[in-house]
């Protein structure tokens, strides 16, 4: 039987987004999701049914990969942005005589 990295592992907001897209957006094949998350087929089968994610219907609504990498980009640069104003927030409140 073989050993999955993130088996036992809670699933966090962000994985469980990751697999929204992989599942209705992209229309990956679940092996390759599993694949992609470490975690078994049983493991994603359950977790979309769990979320009840379904598929898309029309391959015109089905993103690119370029798509996705590009919108997995515009995620991970908001989040450095809220990041950087919460870091920018506490210094001006740690030297109020200070701004930047």
């Amino acid at each position: 039987m073989p050993t999955y990295k993130r088996h036992g592992f809670k699933w966090g907001v962000n994985e469980t987004l990751q697999l929204q897209r992989e599942y209705e957006l992209l229309n990956l094949p679940i092996e390759k999701i599993a694949a992609i998350h470490q975690r078994s087929v049983y493991a994603i089968e359950c977790k979309v049914e769990q979320e009840e994610f379904e598929r898309s219907s029309s391959e015109d609504e089905t993103m690119t990969n370029q798509e996705y990498r590009k919108e997995c980009l515009r995620q991970m640069i908001n989040e450095k942005y809220k990041e950087v104003d919460e870091l920018v927030k506490r210094f001006n409140e740690r030297y109020p005589n200070t701004r930047i």
